[in-house]
């Protein structure tokens, strides 16, 4: 595949903004589902380990992704090979944009949890070597990403007027809810 077709073929996954997928490739279709999950608000003034696990879980669906697209990136063509450092920076600033802060466990403070900004030098090797962050503790919840009815074909995308079907929301809350459905009936169903 072409480098520059496949940059924006991940660029608009990262970014929810494809509105015609006649690829359908499943690893995009994925890394564009979690791209367009987020974590809830944490309104509360103290702790906030589940939004913190659900946000971590984001990240580590998302940096998947990035992982198993990877390899297709490195066999990508260029037809004027000095364009792929170029197309490696503008993925990896891509990349930082779309992720969240990851959250971290303990903190220096009681039962917190800290915001921690992903840096460039940990994402840039991210489109060119396979990354391993099992030495980040992931604690995180088994939370699926975002369903998106993305047309396969541009008759249904003019159909549609162009537009993104993005689950609202109601959606993300019902999903999270079942989060915490399960924690709860697991804690009581063993009481």
């Amino acid at each position: 595949m072409r480098g520059w077709c496949l940059y924006e073929y991940i660029v608009a996954s990262l970014r929810v903004t494809i509105v015609c997928d006649e690829v359908n490739d499943p690893d995009f279709a994925m890394l564009r589902r979690w791209s367009s999950t987020r974590a809830p608000i944490n309104l509360s003034l103290k702790g906030h380990s589940h939004d913190s696990k659900i946000q971590n879980t984001i990240n580590k669906g998302v940096l998947d992704a990035v992982n198993r697209i990877r390899p297709r990136y490195v066999d990508s063509q260029f037809s004027i090979e000095s364009d792929r450092q170029l197309v490696t920076k503008l993925l990896v600033r891509n990349l930082l944009h779309t992720l969240p802060n990851r959250k971290e466990y303990p903190s220096p403070y009681l039962g917190e949890w800290v915001d921690k900004s992903w840096t460039h030098e940990e994402l840039a090797g991210s489109f060119t070597q396979h990354l391993d962050w099992d030495d980040i503790n992931w604690d995180t919840f088994d939370l699926r990403p975002n369903e998106l009815d993305v047309p396969s074909t541009i008759a249904d995308t003019v159909r549609r007027g162009y537009s993104i079907d993005r689950p609202g929301p109601m959606s993300q809350l019902d999903s999270i809810g079942r989060v915490f459905a399960g924690l709860f009936s697991s804690k009581t169903s063993g009481d």
